[in-house]
């Protein structure tokens, strides 16, 4: 993949006045982080920010455009980078840079079980996350889409899921969905990359971050601990709620995976 930043963004850049036009001031490197889309750091003088450049969209079923207002209201309440900018097509995303340094996973269990918390607890207006609209678009370019079993399976957890936001759609709240450790800048934030955010489930956020982290079963109990004691709630309740969603998480990483290897 190139290293170089495409001419036609350093144009749009430009037009918006983004960066400066003199481009003797500008310089960038790219951050290889990403499956389906390019990141750069990019210095314009003193003024400095994270461009992502967005390929492969029809993997993503998000409205760039919300999530552009909803990471503005979670700025205002430090929990996420200050956005900068948004192409029309949605394609050429900036946002205020931030340092920090990767923290080990096994080691800042605390720290993934504040930063849950914190998102969890925080009151923005935020849409609802269509989990079903996410399978369907992932389903849609994965090679198994025409097996009869993957098709049963489908419509198992189709039926699974309905049934389960039925019973405890009311206890829905924000959620990152992507709570990778390298997400986490600090335990009560800012917190990085809310593509996947919006109200849902708390337990399925925490399975979510216990799969993408790829904790064992004793650093996932350690995690809804951490959680539990944060939000003054039972231990084992937390940890009884995150593995009934389990499936469902599974299912969606599994489908996305598959997606995306379609695309590439």
């Amino acid at each position: 993949m190139e290293d170089k930043l495409p001419s036609d963004v350093l144009k749009t850049l430009k037009q918006y006045e983004i960066i400066s036009n003199s481009t003797s001031q500008v310089s960038y490197c790219r951050i290889y982080e990403g499956t389906i889309n390019k990141n750069f750091q990019v210095k314009d003088g003193e003024s400095e920010f994270l461009l992502k450049v967005f390929e492969g969209n029809s993997v993503l079923p998000i409205n760039r455009k919300r999530t552009f207002r909803l990471q503005e209201e979670l700025a205002i309440f430090g929990l996420a980078p200050q956005p900068l900018f948004l192409s029309e097509d949605a394609t050429i995303y900036c946002e205020q840079w931030i340092d920090y340094k990767v923290m080990n996973t096994d080691s800042n269990l605390n720290a993934l079980a504040e930063a849950l918390h914190q998102v969890h607890s925080a009151f923005v207006s935020a849409p609802v996350l269509s989990l079903i609209e996410h399978w369907r678009e992932y389903s849609a370019l994965s090679k198994k889409n025409n097996s009869y079993s993957f098709q049963q399976h489908y419509q198992t957890m189709l039926v699974k899921w309905t049934d389960y936001t039925k019973q405890y759609s009311e206890d829905f709240v924000l959620c990152h969905n992507d709570l990778h450790i390298s997400h986490v800048c600090s335990p009560s934030g800012p917190l990085l990359d809310w593509e996947y955010a919006g109200l849902g489930c708390r337990y399925f956020d925490i399975a979510s971050c216990c799969i993408i982290n790829q904790l064992n079963p004793e650093c996932k109990k350690t995690l809804c601990d951490e959680y539990a004691a944060l939000a003054n709630s039972s231990a084992d309740e937390i940890l009884a709620r995150v593995n009934q969603v389990y499936e469902f998480v599974e299912f969606t990483n599994g489908l996305w995976v598959d997606a995306v290897d379609f695309e590439q």
